[in-house]
């Protein structure tokens, strides 16, 4: 979440669309980890008890593999700077009436550390550890560390948002996905689940404390408002209501790490919501702040929300979906009845019916007494995979007829857990980024990956992210110097001023007349990148001579593809999956060489092939393998068309951000691209073959040095103008998709009608 931690455009809009949604009236609520101690991030002074299994060897192993302890502030500053920190969100809207000014103060937790640390069991000055000969009791105290029972709430204000941070052990490493310190590459993307070996653990934590944390933090400030807990005086206004109705809380999850939320509330909190209107309430401890176990918790959330809460899922990328093995379910601590949602074999219609019709995990299951024991912590929550409880073994029988054993038994035959499945079966609505995204993962093919039919089936609304707007501005833009920033009728100088100064800055010759073309994003093949590099030859011959055959182009040494070399071009097929790709022709007589300037991490090879682009053709050529904001907006405001030529893209928050500053963007036809670049506003390619054949290739490449060379022989025309001011004078800001989302949470929350207030 920017400006925290930021790994990807969905730091940015759980960064913007939350204050878009609170200037509408509503009070929004964020929860994400806590990786490094923030400026201006203080203790909630509330724990938050965890649902987590036992420290096993296997554990052990797993949890070991990162440092106990949290990141100093200088390890924070250096992440944040390398953008090597953040990670989806799971957010709740609208949000409890809060304190502004956090609750001070804090009770200790179970574990040894400082109140409200969350670091659980830390060593005391000159203590020592003495573990056996083999070792394990060393490791069995670490790995409990690492596993601490309760994680602690953090809180800020910010642009009228409550932002919460969620605070434990297993978010203490150098990396936001798991990687050691000093692991490198991977952090400016998605990683699968079964990449970094706790995922599935941290993003348990996050989701039991974000699923927690409103309720909590409601409880709290209703204390403080009664005195009852002499918190902070500075309590933000209640909104208005009816007499003893309890404020609507609408969950939005956000992409595979939040689907845990989803099947928690689900299968535990409304399965447990019978009791609660029955009039069994949660027991009320004489604080907020003090620490209540994971039962009492339960109870509490299903007295609270029971089913009156609501969960939107929002899709930010379908193809990465967070497989698990089978043989992971455990550490999941999760129902029984949660399983078939999880489990790719077993048929997700069955699960959707039960759903629909109350069964298998909501308060109407043949046995929801036993569900209710388990959800509360008073039964065996986690049965091993094939194994089977009676209300999840009626439940998977109520539609199939089939005997529940062998159903239950066949419900992980693959040995995969799908996590965004689940979350696409769990969730009360779901919605996507774009119009255009949401139309093409309800299709058969690359873009729905192997989840269309359950799209297809529930139906998805699209909503265009916008970006934040304060901070996309050549006007005012802090990253920019003075002199280089400029409004729509001052675009031509400032942006020839900026060009000028990013040129010079990378090495690049000092052209005004060569078009700069600019990319800023992950290196992978979704973005195309494998496409560009392909292109890149083609693009920069007429410039500067390429240089002889290096790491990231090597010769053509093989017979078969010898006789092909005076027609094939320079290749990549050694670090990719690609063979050749078209030769490296000079530009034709009147065609200006372009000049790109290329900036992110990825793919290893990619990386390599961006270094080689600048020692190929220095004055034409640059390639940045890191993540800078500056550069970033350096190269928004310098170039004259900003590339985002990706295989499928859900949103496109980069060319949103480059149309700000009057790049025009050059684009693939797919997804929230194809939404926001009409004829009037940029240039569009056919979208890119998936097949992976060198023909597809080379074709894909040739699409490519079509488009660019159009556009590149335009730059400077009237016609190029009057885009670039079309451009500038598009609307890509919250307010429309923050109305949408307001319209979209409403009905989802007219679905759920809210509980009445009891009295304490």
């Amino acid at each position: 979440m920017g400006p925290w931690c930021k790994v990807g455009g969905l730091a940015d809009v759980v960064g913007a669309l939350p204050p878009a949604l609170a200037a509408r009236g509503h009070e929004v609520l964020t929860v994400v980890p806590r990786y490094a101690p923030y400026e201006g991030v203080e203790a909630a002074g509330i724990s938050v008890p965890l649902d987590l299994p036992q420290p096993s060897l296997e554990l052990q192993t797993d949890v070991l593999q990162q440092p106990a302890v949290p990141p100093s502030e200088a390890d924070g500053a250096e992440e944040i700077a390398a953008g090597g920190a953040g990670a989806p969100a799971a957010a709740a809207a609208p949000a409890p009436t809060l304190p502004r000014s956090t609750a001070t103060g804090g009770q200790p937790t179970a574990a040894d550390g400082q109140p409200g640390d969350g670091r659980g069991e830390q060593m005391q000055d000159g203590q020592e550890d003495s573990p056996g000969e083999s070792g394990e009791p060393a490791a069995a105290s670490a790995a409990a560390q690492r596993l601490a029972p309760t994680a602690e709430l953090y809180h800020c204000w910010q642009g009228g948002v409550h932002r919460v941070f969620v605070d434990h052990p297993l978010f203490h490493s150098s990396d936001v996905y798991g990687s050691t310190a000093g692991g490198g590459k991977g952090v400016y993307t998605y990683l699968e689940a079964g990449e970094a070996a706790d995922l599935d653990l941290r993003y348990s934590v996050l989701c039991q404390a974000a699923l927690a944390a409103p309720v909590l933090l409601e409880r709290q400030a209703a204390e403080a408002a009664s005195g009852s807990a002499g918190g902070s005086s500075g309590a933000a206004a209640q909104p208005a209501r009816h007499a003893g109705e309890q404020q609507r809380i609408v969950y939005v999850a956000n992409d595979w790490p939040t689907a845990l939320l989803l099947l928690r509330l689900q299968y535990s909190v409304r399965a447990l919501g019978s009791a609660a209107d029955q009039g069994e309430r949660a027991p009320r401890s004489s604080s907020s702040t003090a620490v209540m176990d994971v039962g009492s918790l339960q109870r509490l959330l299903a007295q609270r929300l029971g089913a009156s809460a609501a969960a939107a899922f929002c899709i930010h990328n379908l193809a990465y979906q967070g497989v698990l093995g089978a043989d992971t379910f455990t550490r999941l601590s999760l129902p029984a009845a949660a399983l078939p949602a999880l489990c790719t074999s077993s048929d997700w219609r069955d699960v959707l019916y039960e759903l629909e019709q109350g069964i298998g995990g909501s308060s109407g299951s043949p046995d929801a007494q036993q569900q209710q024991q388990q959800a509360a912590g008073e039964g065996q929550a986690c049965p091993a995979p094939g194994a089977t409880t009676e209300a999840a073994a009626a439940a998977a029988s109520a539609t199939t007829g089939a005997d529940p054993a062998a159903e239950a038994a066949a419900a992980c035959s693959s040995g995969q857990l799908n996590q965004m499945r689940s979350a696409l079966l769990a969730a009360d609505c779901l919605v996507t980024v774009s119009p255009g995204y949401a139309v093409e993962v309800q299709q058969e093919g690359p873009f729905g990956c192997g989840l269309h039919d359950i799209l297809a089936a529930r139906g998805i609304s699209g909503i265009m992210n916008g970006v934040d707007t304060e901070e996309w501005d050549p006007a005012v833009d802090s990253w920019l110097p003075e002199a280089g920033r400029y409004t729509a009728a001052t675009v031509m100088h400032g942006k020839a001023q900026m060009k000028a100064w990013l040129q010079e800055r990378l090495g690049l010759a000092v052209d005004p007349a060569a078009p700069l073309i600019g990319f800023v994003g992950r290196l992978t093949m979704q973005k195309g990148v494998d496409v560009l590099l392909g292109a890149a030859p083609a693009l920069l011959a007429g410039s500067t001579p390429p240089l002889a055959p290096s790491r990231w182009r090597p010769a053509v040494v093989e017979a078969d593809a010898a006789a092909e070399a005076s027609q094939m071009g320079v290749s990549n097929a050694a670090q990719s999956s690609q063979l050749a790709v078209p030769a490296a022709q000079p530009a034709a007589a009147g065609e200006p060489a372009v000049q790109l300037v290329l900036l992110g991490t990825g793919e290893p090879w990619m990386e390599s092939a961006l270094l080689g682009l600048s020692q190929s053709f220095p004055r034409s050529a640059a390639g940045l393998t890191t993540f800078s904001e500056e550069l970033a907006h350096w190269i928004m405001a310098a170039a004259d068309f900003v590339i985002v030529p990706s295989r499928f893209e859900p949103c496109g928050l980069v060319a949103q951000a480059g149309v700000r500053y009057g790049a025009v963007p050059i684009v693939c036809a797919v997804g929230g691209l194809k939404d926001l670049v009409t004829p009037e506003v940029g240039y569009t390619v056919p979208g890119f073959s998936h097949a992976g054949t060198a023909a597809d290739h080379r074709q894909n490449v040739q699409q490519l040095v079509a488009v660019v060379r159009q556009a590149a022989a335009e730059y400077g025309s009237p016609r190029y103008r009057a885009m670039q001011q079309h451009c500038m004078a598009l609307d890509v800001s919250w307010e429309r998709p923050a109305a949408e989302w307001e319209q979209l949470l409403q009905r989802v929350a007219e679905q759920h009608p809210p509980a009445r207030a009891q009295a304490a």
